[in-house]
């Protein structure tokens, strides 16, 4: 087989495989499952006693961050990122 040959084979692998992987996420069954368990990251969100969403809009993250219901950061009680709204 000639060079020109050889790279075009090896492209088309290359493509084959990008096409045909798994998600990085597949594991847990969707991007909303990987934030809510931290599968890509080990920071998981914490939930109220039902399971649920803080009702007050908040949501608080096993790391110490928090963001407010205007999409402000905190982390640790000092705001790290001023939300959009």
């Amino acid at each position: 087989m000639k060079t020109d040959d050889l790279l075009l084979a090896a492209c088309a692998l290359l493509a084959l495989y990008v096409v045909t992987r798994p998600p990085t996420n597949a594991a847990s069954g969707s991007i909303a499952e990987a934030r809510r368990t931290g599968a890509n990251t080990g920071v998981s969100e914490i939930f109220d006693v039902g399971g649920q969403p803080f009702s007050n809009g908040w949501h608080y993250y096993t790391d110490g961050r928090s963001v407010s219901p205007d999409g402000s950061l905190y982390q640790g009680g000092t705001m790290i990122y001023k939300g959009l709204l």
